[in-house]
């Protein structure tokens, strides 16, 4: 999966209904998350994020994040 921008809640939970479906197909699911292009999430974007892992961690193997540091010189 990608994340790119701003996510302010506009997608609603379509993006947790895509991996509850694949969870539902293949179980336990390792997830990678590509999240370099990502800007930030309001909060209840996050909110429900986190209730949504909090709820599914017994079906997911693994959840990896690829993120990018910006570093000041």
């Amino acid at each position: 999966m990608t994340i790119t921008g701003h996510d302010a809640g506009q997608f609603g939970t379509s993006t947790l209904d895509e991996i509850r479906m694949e969870l539902l197909r293949h179980h336990p699911l390792k997830l990678f998350v590509d999240a370099r292009e990502a800007i930030g999430a309001a909060v209840s974007v996050s909110d429900e994020g986190t209730r949504f892992f909090s709820s599914s961690g017994d079906q997911l193997k693994r959840v990896s994040v690829l993120v990018v540091r910006e570093c000041s010189t």
